[in-house]
């Protein structure tokens, strides 16, 4: 096994936190950055590894292993401290917080306590045994003969449990265990996978309480435990378990296992299925008795000699993971035999496996990789939600032996790479993503890559990687080295990994790091310097150096992650991340760290908004007119927002125009803007005073005030002003896809002075391909007082119902604000009727539908059989086709799909197919 991958294996973690415990830190603002990057990105820290109560208590011994669940609720974490009653607080043991609720609640749970062995039992037992847990109604596993009566009730694990792993929800925590007495069947106390159900009952509400006292939660074993049974009586476990994890809909979980193949022991990656598709639905989350199976990754014909890290992605499709192969070279009787390590995903629907541990030289074309020897260690993958994103650990190692094989790190300089996959499974791009605020390579480890791929988390120890204040740590040691480790060996240049500097030789306290991919790619792009990253475990206080610049950020004042390296996790949107921590100045002002110990922490980055102009004010307004004025709302911080109200309020002569800062699928990033459109008419003269008020998601509020003032005398301005109208341009009701009439904006200069239309376009986060430009007479043409222009825009909806964009126009005019016309239209939904409802194989039934895409063509098919058939609908979007049901057709009640060629435009009804019979039917067939 690689160097890298022993020392980064969690379960060194205490004895190195010892070790390193004495260590002091100095605090440095780094050269490179600048006062305006030393304030973090907006947010808030809790510690998540804490018990129950009002503040919550620390733990003594700590918290780490954590992972976060998809959605951001909760928080799985390993402790040995008692955080639960049930729990006697010797051993390490399991636990989620409740980030909702605040609170702590132990997973690792004795259910039951065994009986003692007794030497000689009675054969035929009293009473009979215990019947086996039950988690959807159905047998978990099944039991090797009868079992000793059990005396049920929650008390204590007899053995530790660990290496927790979460799903989406919360609601499935999967984990290590060594405890005999969670579930029956586990009676030995090696290591297992178990399962725990915090929701058997399907309810929505987790951790409740059964009568007695007890929670009510449902156990599952995994693994299939493997056995060595010796002529002269030796029984012992030949298989080690470890490192689960789950996907997020825990469909599917993937771990390590250290197993004896009768040749000697190797490490591979296993998987188990733990929820059915049955007739298209989900079955509930079970046991997958011998289910269990190893991940086959061969390439080019060869099978791994060894796989390590597997991770999985939300709908457990794909997984990914690290394998090790050796590959033949020179031919012959005695060719040259080559170790080398690769990321393979593998799809387990289709078996397709593909390497993936791109160069960033890679095309589509022309695919290299950047491992062809032990040379390029590579480590701890993460994928994300749908599998198209993959991020990795890449270093560079030397054989340190001058015979055999000790392969070490050259310098401890390791980088984070994140690949893109297409649809087809070929290359996008590969980038090395650890890198600093001037785009220059540092050291990234343990990266860990949001459900939607587009924020990627790792740990850092050079400067300049953040938005924050570095910390020094002088002679002493970062997360990803001590510094007797560091350049032992020459500075290599090794095809595929970019070298090893000084540069990245020059350490600073470990801190993790958040940046947001999409935003990096489009501003390279785009030519545009690089943001600052986001850093996620910032520090509180003042006093982390000399001189603090006014609203700047400490980092953390000791390594987040610690030297072992644990994984931080990323919520599904980005907007929080979990990692632990040594450092000691992450909580909020008034809460004290003082156990001395790794912990939990969770980083929720809350960005705000920054107005511009505020106040909004229109001057002096003749009664009568109106004037159109926009404010800019920019999005300032990291992660996402979502504004869910804008309203303006506090006098009638202010009126809501367009805006394109809250609607279906209108989400904020970073470095992004909206933008709304507020008009002034008044009625009467004097001063007019009202609020522009945007609410998000999260409860919060931003205003702005606007201010006018009504005149009767003629104001003519003398600069030029832009208006246009109608406005909105209201399409109403259209077939999908149709071309129905158009509509046009008329542009006027209403000033004193000439006017320029700079640019036209259309915004919307769903629509925007639906209102396509015909015609725009007004861009780059000056407008002289008074004169106009015209820009026409049709409609022709993609998607049913409701559509919304906005005609976005920029001019010359000083101020240089935007202007925004509102565009509305609907699309029609489609049906289908399916006549006879209730047939038999080989009838003709016939398939009417309405609200087609006019003059479209349409396929008709049923879910899960091969009937097909052909219509064209009218002009009307009506059509009527008849569809012969085969003779061998499935029984059953069956879906008839009805889709819009080249479209996933679909309607879909029911169709039952009976059996047929000599015999009167007991159904009646009805159109």
């Amino acid at each position: 096994m690689p160097t890298s991958i022993l020392r980064s294996k969690r379960a060194v973690a205490m004895a190195v936190a010892a070790t390193v415990a004495g260590v002091s830190a100095v605090v440095l603002l780094s050269g490179q950055s600048s006062p305006a990057q030393a304030a973090a990105a907006p947010g808030s820290t809790v510690r998540a590894s804490v018990g129950n109560g009002t503040p919550p208590p620390e733990s003594p011994s700590g918290g780490y292993d954590q992972e976060l669940s998809a959605d951001g609720t909760a928080v799985v974490f390993t402790s040995s401290s008692r955080l639960d009653t049930v729990e006697t607080g010797d051993q390490q043991n399991v636990y989620v917080r409740d980030l909702r609720n605040n609170r702590t609640v132990l997973i690792s749970r004795g259910q039951f306590t065994r009986p003692p062995v007794d030497p000689t039992p009675d054969p035929t037992p009293d009473e009979p045994p215990i019947g086996r847990p039950r988690l959807t109604g159905d047998p978990l596993l099944s039991l090797n003969g009868a079992q000793p009566t059990l005396d049920l009730g929650e008390v204590a694990a007899t053995g530790a449990s660990y290496q927790p792993t979460i799903s989406g929800d919360g609601r499935y925590v999967a984990f290590v265990t060594s405890a005999d007495n969670i579930v029956p069947e586990d009676d030995d106390t090696d290591g297992d996978i178990l399962v725990c159900d915090r929701d058997p009952d399907g309810d929505g509400t987790f951790d409740e309480a059964r009568d007695g006292g007890d929670l009510d939660y449902r156990y599952f074993r995994v693994n299939v435990p493997q056995w060595y049974d010796s002529d002269s009586g030796a029984h012992y476990r030949t298989d080690y378990p470890s490192y689960p994890k789950l996907s997020d809909d825990a469909s599917r979980i993937v771990w390590e296992d250290y197993y004896d193949t009768g040749e000697g022991y190797v490490n591979a990656v296993r998987t188990a299925r733990l929820r059915a598709e049955v007739g298209g639905v989900a079955s509930a989350v079970a046991a997958p008795g011998s289910g269990a199976q190893l991940v086959s990754t061969p390439l080019d014909g060869q099978q791994p000699t060894s796989q390590y890290w597997g991770d999985v992605s939300a709908d457990g499709r794909y997984i990914v993971l690290v394998a090790d192969y050796v590959r033949a070279e020179g031919g012959g009787e005695f060719p040259d035999y080559v170790p080398f390590h690769a990321v393979i995903r593998r799809d387990m629907e289709s078996d397709a496996v593909l390497r993936v541990d791109w160069d960033v030289n890679t095309t589509a074309e022309a695919v290299t990789y950047l491992s062809a020897d032990e040379s390029v260690n590579l480590t701890g993958p993460s994928i994300s939600a749908n599998g198209g994103e993959i991020a990795f650990e890449a270093e560079e190692y030397e054989n340190y032996c001058s015979e055999g094989s000790c392969w070490s790190s050259v310098a401890s300089q390791p980088m984070v790479y994140v690949v893109r996959i297409s649809s087809d499974a070929t290359p996008v791009d590969s980038i090395v993503a650890s890198r600093d605020n001037d785009n220059e390579i540092i050291n990234g480890a343990t990266p860990a890559l949001s459900g939607d791929g587009r924020f990627l988390a790792f740990a850092t120890d050079n400067a300049n990687a953040h938005d924050g204040i570095d910390v020094s740590v002088g002679e002493g040691y970062s997360c990803l080295t001590y510094r007797g480790d560091l350049a032992r060996g020459k500075m290599l240049n090794l095809s595929g990994l970019p070298p090893t500097s000084e540069t990245r030789d020059e350490r600073v306290v470990c801190q993790v790091v958040v940046r947001d991919l999409v935003v990096d790619r489009a501003r390279l792009r785009e030519e545009q310097p690089r943001l600052p990253g986001t850093l996620a475990s910032a520090g509180t206080g003042t006093d982390c150096a000399e001189e603090v610049p006014d609203g700047a950020t400490c980092g953390g004042d000791d390594d987040s992650p610690p030297y072992t390296r644990t994984t931080p996790s990323l919520s599904h949107n980005g907007s929080t991340v979990a990692f632990d921590s040594d450092a000691t100045n992450l909580l909020p002002s008034g809460e004290t760290d003082g156990n001395g110990r790794t912990d939990v922490f969770v980083r929720t980055f809350r960005p705000d908004l920054r107005a511009d102009p505020t106040p909004l004010d229109f001057g002096e307004v003749e009664l009568g007119d109106t004037f159109d004025r926009v404010v800019r709302f920019d999005h300032v911080g990291t992660g996402p927002m979502v504004i869910t109200d804008v309203v303006v309020e506090g006098s009638d002569e202010f009126a809501l125009g367009a805006q394109t800062c809250a609607g279906e699928a209108v989400v904020l990033q970073q470095a992004g803007n909206c933008e709304v459109s507020v008009t002034f008419a008044p009625t009467d003269e004097g001063d007019r005073d009202g609020t522009l008020r945007l609410t998000l998601r999260d409860g919060r509020q931003f205003t702005v005030p606007l201010r006018g003032r009504g005149t009767r005398e003629a104001v003519p301005p003398e600069e030029a002003r832009f208006a246009a109208g109608p406005d909105p341009l209201a399409f109403g009701d259209r077939l999908l896809l149709s071309d129905g009439p158009t509509q046009t904006v008329t542009v006027t200069n209403t000033g004193g002075s000439p006017l320029t239309v700079k640019t036209v376009e259309i915004v919307s986060a769903t629509a925007q391909a639906d209102f396509p430009v015909t015609a725009d007479t007004c861009t780059g043409k000056p407008l002289a007082p008074k004169g106009t222009c015209q820009v026409t825009v049709a409609f022709s909806p993609a998607a049913s119902g409701d559509r919304a964009a906005v005609l976005r126009f920029t001019d010359d005019a000083p101020g240089g604000a935007a202007h925004l016309i509102g565009l509305t239209g609907k699309g029609s939904t489609p049906t289908i009727q399916v006549v006879p409802g209730v047939t038999q194989p080989g009838r003709v039934v016939t398939v009417g539908g309405t609200g087609f895409a006019p003059n479209k063509p349409v396929t008709i098919t049923i879910t899960g059989s091969t009937e097909t058939a052909k219509a064209v609908a009218d002009a009307t979007g009506a059509f009527s086709q008849g569809l012969l049901i085969l003779p061998k057709s499935t029984i059953g009640n069956r879906p008839v799909i009805a889709t819009i060629d080249g479209t996933a435009i679909k309607a879909e009804r029911p169709l039952l197919i009976v059996t047929p019979s000599v015999t009167a039917s007991d159904f009646v067939v009805r159109s």
